[in-house]
């Protein structure tokens, strides 16, 4: 085979790529959310009480995706769908040997944020979960956020000593449903931005304009259309004899 036979095939090759449909994030991660809360909705439904994808306080784009209220406190549940080999040691969360410090940060910051909207349980008792969807089962901390995987949260859930009285619970229930519709309003709010310039703060010039305003000016036009109307024809009448 000659040397530009070779580099014919090579090129041939090269072009027959294998185009892979790219993997929607968001249904990746919608799908591994309702996994984990098909696995929560089996918690006894008269001591455990289970929030999905609720606003955070003071975050207008920001959702958790789990919290978990019972006897042992309360969980604040991130769900994750990783690939590859997830491995829990030594204070941190390994996807294939590399540490994922971000997701621990991204749940310890859900948990702190949850606990600011309930003053009636003690922060100790609000704990940051990471949940990983697969089958095999996960178990382990990353400083303080409970590792986890769907097959295995509900027992680390009920496997936990009770920490709240029933009338805790139910306070911290009132409480945390008050934070929730709070959050979710401010989330629905329009943002209105300012421009500033130097210590003057400059708005937008808006023009309001009232119906009966509208109708004024109008019925001022056609007034002033009705009292030029023969001078404009007279003159038109003029240019046109003109012509001949």
């Amino acid at each position: 085979m000659t040397n530009e036979a070779a580099r014919a095939i090579t090129r041939r090759q090269r072009e027959q790529v294998i185009r892979v449909k790219p993997i929607d994030v968001a249904q990746v991660q919608q799908e591994a959310s309702h996994a984990t809360a098909d696995v929560l909705g089996g918690l006894p439904g008269d001591q455990w009480t289970v929030y999905h994808d609720v606003r955070w306080a003071d975050r207008r784009y920001a959702a958790i995706d789990h919290v978990v209220l019972g006897p042992p406190g309360i969980f604040v549940v991130t769900t994750k769908s990783w690939p590859g080999r997830i491995t829990v040691g030594q204070g941190q969360v390994r996807q294939n040997g590399i540490a994922r410090e971000a997701a621990v940060t991204e749940a310890t910051d859900a948990a702190e944020a949850l606990a600011t909207m309930v003053t009636t349980v003690d922060a100790r008792h609000v704990h940051p979960v990471l949940c990983f969807t697969r089958d095999e089962w996960l178990t382990g901390r990353a400083d303080d956020v409970l590792v986890c995987s769907s097959a295995n949260v509900d027992t680390m859930l009920l496997g936990r000593p009770a920490r709240l009285r029933s009338d805790e619970i139910r306070a911290a229930a009132r409480q945390l449903e008050a934070g929730f519709r709070q959050a979710s309003a401010k989330a629905a709010a329009p943002v209105v931005r300012a421009s500033r310039h130097g210590d003057r703060v400059r708005r937008p010039m808006r023009l309001f304009l009232r119906p009966d305003a509208i109708a004024t000016g109008l019925l001022l036009g056609f007034a002033v259309i009705a009292l030029i109307w023969p001078q404009l024809m007279d003159g038109l009448a003029g240019w046109f004899v003109g012509l001949f």
